[in-house]
């Protein structure tokens, strides 16, 4: 399991990495979003196509962070609901954090995350 943090702060203590295509494609579709969980999907390239991000199936609120090849944060997406948003980075991403609701007091856009196993 990995721990996510911005600066002293911890984001998730219990994330994981979604590195294959099709752990990018499920995310958190049809699974439980538990505190202090965390999904890192980490993409081939840095891009605005391939960073876009759906929520059907996803059964709770997220909060959202698209973070660039230095993980720091480019676009933040709050509360992000089941079945009906969609959303993508306004910048080329690399890698994208996908958080229960309730980071947005804690994060801010231009911070850099650290991913600690």
């Amino acid at each position: 399991m990995v721990t996510i943090k911005a600066g002293d702060k911890i984001l998730a203590t219990n994330a994981s990495y979604a590195k294959t295509f099709f752990q990018r494609l499920r995310g958190y579709m049809f699974r439980r979003i538990r505190a202090g969980s965390g999904l890192i999907f980490v993409l081939n390239k840095k891009s605005i196509l391939h960073s876009s991000i759906h929520m059907l199936f996803v059964f709770g609120k997220l909060d959202v962070l698209w973070l660039d090849k230095q993980k720091r944060v480019i676009t933040i997406r709050r509360n992000m609901r089941p079945f009906i948003d969609r959303g993508q980075s306004q910048k080329p991403a690399k890698y994208i954090v996908e958080l229960p609701t309730g980071i947005e007091s804690k994060i801010k856009e231009n911070m850099t995350l650290k991913f600690e196993n």
